[in-house]
């Protein structure tokens, strides 16, 4: 690469999605400041919610979760996580960027097909039902 494609690539900016388990609600605040001291930019923030942990993190039985997508270079992602990390109420981050967006997925649209029903018989009442073992038994 020539050092101008280096330089384009340095800026090149891109989507994503960073979710997180606090100990308190707050410091989703101190996470929305981190990524904007990092040159990004917040699209959506969800909702900050308690939740009960299948294992204790940090002796820990509740967490706040939440997420938020935003754009930023690429280069900052290493100092958002490597930032994070360090903090004393973070518990867990995942930091990753979704699939790229496509209009057209397949030519056909996925569908499930409907189960095949047995051939249908006639239907008998039961008079037709009886005359029909008669003349089976005879």
């Amino acid at each position: 690469m020539t050092e101008k494609q280096d330089i384009l690539a340095e800026r090149a900016e891109r989507e994503y999605e960073l979710s997180f388990l606090l100990m308190v609600p707050e410091t989703a605040s101190h996470l929305t400041e981190m990524i904007k001291k990092h040159g990004g930019e917040i699209t959506h923030l969800g909702p900050v919610v308690s939740i009960r942990l299948a294992y204790p993190i940090r002796k820990q039985a509740t967490a706040f979760f939440g997420f938020c997508h935003f754009i930023a270079p690429h280069t900052a992602a290493k100092e958002i996580t490597s930032g994070l990390k360090g903090e004393a109420n973070v518990l867990r981050i995942l930091l990753v960027t979704p699939p790229p967006k496509t209009e057209e997925r397949s030519s056909r649209p996925l569908r499930r097909e409907e189960p095949k029903s047995a051939p249908t018989s006639s239907i008998l009442t039961n008079e037709a039902l009886e005359q029909k073992l008669e003349e089976i038994l005879k």
